[in-house]
């Protein structure tokens, strides 16, 4: 992709590359670490169709690896942003397990500064990548599938001023990975498209990646993903009133950790008590003070843990001083002797 730029602010994301980095990349074989991959530039032959709301682009690849693969790009007035899908007729005796499409090479810094540049990546709840063009060294990635550990699916690259979105709207849920990159001139945001390993005449995504222009704070990206989802994820169409939802988590609590040692502010209930208050009284939230390092030899050390450490009648005095204005004190108890048989 050569050029994609946002109209209203007039941002070119795509980054300016001496080589292109490929449209999509295949990988073909079972075995990961051997796998053939295959990209759009090793093409022996490129057909481009145009139609009545996008195009249609043909990749031949002769050879060893005999591979004819259709990608369709999609955009119209009524449906914002652009939309991807891709077919692979696979002519070769290897199992085609991922397709990485479409693949955007961005630039690495947004705006005059790259200060308040961050991707928005749904690993587990969802992290945010600060300063990706910097942080982030070269082949650098952050990789998460989804079902699994990726909570979403989509990504956003951002700063103050706007933001794009690189969302995968499959109701389905197959499997699929959000990948972001540091490549050598550019970021790489792209999803890879899982497949199961064995050997199929053909492969192709059922639902559309999607490119679209969005503003300057991570927000913009989740009301991109709810909207489509309540529309149409069968999953998302019921809301959650607050009915639905338990009041103890309604009522949040914030967890604090602590550590009881001679030198610790947490010495002595009394000391204990007058830190975390001032934590209760800071947040307005009820409080749950968790315990680490309270086994009698150190953290992690077991079987033999008690009396803990600080003794016994610390934490029965503390926990009393907290319950008393309806807070509480947690032990953390993943010790070896409940972790280990």
């Amino acid at each position: 992709v050569a050029k994609l730029v946002d109209k209203v602010v007039g941002r070119d994301y795509a980054a300016d590359l001496n080589s292109p980095s490929g449209l999509y990349r295949l990988r073909l074989g079972r075995d990961p670490n051997k796998a053939d991959i295959v990209s759009s530039t090793q093409a022996t032959q490129y057909h481009c169709t145009e139609g009545e709301n996008g195009l249609e682009l043909r990749f031949e690849h002769h050879g060893e690896l005999p591979l004819v693969v259709t990608c369709s790009i999609t955009a119209s007035a009524n449906r914002p942003g652009i939309r991807w899908r891709i077919n692979v007729a696979n002519g070769t005796d290897k199992p085609l397990t991922a397709i990485e499409y479409p693949i955007l090479a961005c630039r690495q810094h947004l705006g005059e500064s790259s200060e308040d540049d961050a991707i928005v990546h749904p690993s587990l709840e969802g992290v945010l990548l600060c300063r990706p063009g910097q942080s982030m060294k070269q082949g650098q990635e952050a990789r998460q599938r989804y079902p699994g550990k990726a909570s979403l699916q989509l990504m956003y690259y951002y700063d103050s001023d706007a933001g794009l979105y690189v969302g995968a709207h499959d109701p389905a849920g197959h499997t699929k990975s959000a990948v972001a990159q540091r490549g050598d001139q550019s970021l790489l945001l792209y999803w890879s498209h899982e497949f199961p390993s064995e050997v199929q005449p053909q492969a192709e995504t059922e639902y559309d990646v999607v490119w679209r222009a969005g503003g300057g704070h991570w927000q913009f990206a989740a009301d991109i993903y709810r909207d489509w989802m309540q529309a149409n994820a069968p999953w998302g169409r019921n809301r959650v009133t607050e009915r639905d939802v338990p009041p103890w988590l309604l009522k949040t609590n914030v967890f604090l950790n602590f550590t009881v040692h001679p030198q610790s502010p947490y010495r002595n209930p009394e000391l204990a008590d007058a830190s975390l208050k001032a934590y209760r009284d800071f947040f307005d939230l009820p409080l749950v003070a968790c315990a680490f390092g309270w086994e009698k030899h150190g953290a992690w050390i077991g079987p033999d843990y008690f009396p803990p450490r600080g003794g016994e009648p610390y934490y029965v005095d503390l926990s009393r001083r907290l319950a008393a204005r309806g807070d509480h004190v947690h032990v953390f108890t993943s010790g070896f002797r409940w972790g280990v048989r």
